[in-house]
């Protein structure tokens, strides 16, 4: 059964991959449950091993569902088919957790901006580069960074480009998987609140994935605390946020 008003449900998730020279395969996500709604940010923490990188992956269409349901805006997209995936892709995008490896240091911070409106809108060459530059804009990035390359601009910068490219298309539910964890402790607050901003500013729901339950404290409402499937069971907690 779904949660009525979830913007994201998943129910009863279970990932196994297989494992060479094995009978048995290794169980990642054993009968997991979430639910998230529009505009609500849902912390997911655990330690290394737990399965919240396999959870993303799997709501993303990147990791097989051995079992269980993950239904996004009232459609079932388990297993969801490349068409499918490209038109929920507008409203559903991710920031991982490593900036320089998700941008193509080949192409620029305008073109990596500008490629999901080529894919999804039809804009003007002009059109892009104004909402390139409003977007550089509002995460805190001059309008000239547009022609930049990735390498000339440092880990928190890049970030915050990854960040403008997740929510170009206004998206209902960005999944943010570990996305401070590879920056300063300094740089880590400002890209903590430039989150919380937008999401005041867009309304935007978070999946907000960490192994540090004191930066998802500070980001979520509610936390799912994972542990791995040979530990025992997952547990949800409310946090004060808000």
């Amino acid at each position: 059964m779904t949660t009525v008003g979830a913007l994201l449900d998943v129910r009863d998730l279970t990932v196994d991959y297989p494992v060479r020279r094995a009978r048995t395969p290794y169980r990642a996500v054993d009968g997991v449950s979430l639910s998230i709604a529009p505009g609500e940010t849902l912390g997911l923490v655990g330690e290394s091993g737990s399965g919240k990188s396999t959870i993303c992956l799997s709501i993303l269409g990147l990791a097989p569902v051995t079992a269980g349901t993950i239904t996004f805006a009232g459609q079932d997209i388990t297993r969801a088919t490349r068409a499918q995936r490209r038109t929920i892709g507008k409203d559903l995008q991710v920031v991982f957790q490593d900036p320089y490896s998700s941008l193509n240091p080949a192409r620029t911070a305008g073109q990596a901006l500008s490629e999901p409106l080529e894919v999804h809108e039809k804009l003007s060459a002009a059109q892009r580069r104004d909402r390139v530059a409003q977007m550089l804009e509002r995460v805190g990035l001059p309008p000239d960074a547009a022609s930049r390359y990735p390498a000339g601009f440092s880990g928190g910068q890049r970030q915050r480009i990854a960040i403008a490219r997740a929510l170009m298309l206004s998206p209902r539910l960005v999944i943010c998987d570990e996305p401070v964890s590879a920056l300063d402790l300094s740089v880590q607050a400002q890209i903590l609140n430039l989150l919380a901003d937008l999401q005041r500013d867009l309304s935007v729901a978070y999946l907000f994935v960490s192994h540090d339950q004191a930066v998802v404290t500070y980001m979520a409402s509610r936390i799912k605390v994972l542990t791995p499937p040979s530990e025992g069971p997952d547990h949800e907690k409310k946090t004060d946020h808000n």
